[in-house]
């Protein structure tokens, strides 16, 4: 059903701003999460009785399922899989917790990765270029300090950081192109930071994690960054 709205939306915004597909396709994530969540409490309040029933699961063999449920036996392919996925839920709920533990494990590490990266083989950007960024930041409405740096090791302009925020360049970078691009750059990050886009997008992967299984989930997670990246660009095309 998500992934059914998330197309009626795309389909019917096509002439409008990425600004209102983001915040649609955003809207629409956070119910589906809010609602997967009171399904989810709902179940363990009423002793994990299964949604589609009022019927207590009991038995440990498909035919006891069916006559817990009080479903004449069928041998149709969906009362089989049912059946299965019923008689297997606690193994489902292992796999699906340890594939859970092994993302957070991931999560964690490369947020530590982050960290290290505005901590090691960092060069201070010049005063021209601090200067040019905090004017940027102040026609854009950015009250909070922001730190401008060049790194080795960074492959591409990003912005780590939510309370004292960073914008990380590649070495050489601001150097190398016309300042037209680099300013055109550096209000893309600002846009980001402007948008508390660091810390949105954490909490976004957090929901990735936990329906790793589903395609639907990603699928809109995948259109949120792509409209979020449109969001930052028109931000910085309406001020170059």
């Amino acid at each position: 059903v998500m992934a059914l709205l998330s197309a009626i939306i795309i389909t019917l915004t096509k002439r409008s701003g990425p600004h209102i597909r983001y915040k649609l396709l955003s809207g629409l994530l956070l119910l589906f999460s809010l609602i997967i969540t009171g399904i989810f409490l709902y179940s363990v309040n009423s002793g994990f009785n299964t949604i589609t029933s009022n019927s207590n699961i009991a038995g440990s063999s498909l035919n006891n399922i069916y006559y817990a449920v009080g479903v004449p036996q069928q041998n149709t392919i969906t009362d089989i899989l049912i059946g299965f996925i019923k008689l297997h839920t606690d193994q489902f709920v292992f796999i699906w917790f340890i594939v859970i533990c092994l993302k957070c494990v991931q999560l964690i590490s490369g947020l530590l990765s982050l960290h290290k990266l505005k901590k090691r083989n960092i060069l201070q950007a010049s005063e021209y270029w601090n200067e040019r960024m905090k004017n940027l930041a102040t026609k854009i409405s950015i009250t909070k300090p922001v730190k401008l740096l060049q790194s080795s090791l960074a492959k591409m302009p990003m912005v780590i950081g939510y309370l004292k925020p960073v914008i990380l360049f590649p070495a050489g970078v601001l150097n190398g192109l016309p300042q037209n691009e680099v300013e055109a750059i550096l209000l893309h990050e600002l846009a980001h930071i402007k948008r508390n886009d660091f810390i949105i997008n954490l909490l976004q992967q957090f929901v990735e994690m936990i329906f790793f299984f589903n395609p639907a989930v990603l699928w809109v997670s995948s259109l949120i960054k792509n409209e979020r990246e449109n969001c930052c660009d028109d931000i910085a095309i309406a001020v170059t």
